[in-house]
């Protein structure tokens, strides 16, 4: 009896930590292109792209997406985060960087400029070398970033800003243009899809402190503000 009543028990808490997860989908296969071009139209995004582009999701240049969080998805954010991120190849063959940012944007704005207002890096991923004709053509990131559940709990934050997720894929199509069978004249090069998995809704809070630092920094001999001339 002992024994059985333990794996009801266990049984039941296993159901009830499962019931009181929640996922939330800010980028579904959202198809990058090259990263060198210009801006890609919506037209051609969405004759390429198996998923039409969703509204809201803004495509700051062809390796940058960015999409806001609602007040409800904010909202529903518990002490726990984790993110997930899961690329998957297109016509880019090679193996390439990526990151996961929020971007803190005055609220009520439709837009932004990415160099204009605070974000912070809270993932980075290298691609493999991947065929899109070869299975696995995807790969799985899993990041555990509860302090950033923190930060979406802190009024001093959400009180002044929007929270937008960001995810930029870096990537260029020229070798698989004749390395990949498909991808002849293609500039289409991964796709990515990002979720947050949080526990049950948390108090929101004001003693938490972001203090920002450098987020992303060209280190080059070509750039006349650069470091190493």
């Amino acid at each position: 009896m002992r024994k059985l009543v333990l794996l009801m028990c266990v049984a039941l808490s296993a159901t009830f930590s499962a019931r009181s997860q929640t996922t939330m989908r800010f980028f579904d296969k959202a198809l990058f292109f090259d990263g060198y071009a210009g801006l890609v139209s919506d037209s051609l995004y969405n004759a390429v792209s198996p998923i039409p582009q969703p509204a809201g999701m803004i495509r700051h240049r062809n390796d940058l997406y960015s999409t806001k969080m609602s007040d409800a998805q904010v909202g529903a954010i518990g002490t726990t985060l984790t993110m997930n991120v899961t690329i998957k190849a297109s016509c880019d063959n090679y193996d390439r960087i990526g990151n996961v940012n929020l971007a803190m944007v005055p609220k009520g704005a439709t837009s932004y400029n990415p160099d204009s207002v605070q974000r912070i890096e809270i993932g980075r991923f290298i691609t493999p070398f991947m065929n899109k004709n070869i299975m696995p053509d995807t790969v799985p990131y899993t990041f555990s970033i509860d302090n950033v559940a923190m930060l979406l709990k802190e009024t001093g934050i959400t009180s002044t800003y929007d929270i937008w997720v960001e995810l930029e894929v870096f990537g260029v199509p020229y070798a698989a243009n004749t390395q990949v069978a498909g991808c002849s004249g293609r500039n289409d090069v991964f796709f990515g899809t990002v979720d947050f998995i949080t526990n049950a809704a948390a108090a929101v809070q004001n003693t938490n402190v972001l203090l920002p630092l450098q987020f992303k920094k060209n280190l080059n001999n070509y750039d006349s503000n650069a470091t190493d001339q």
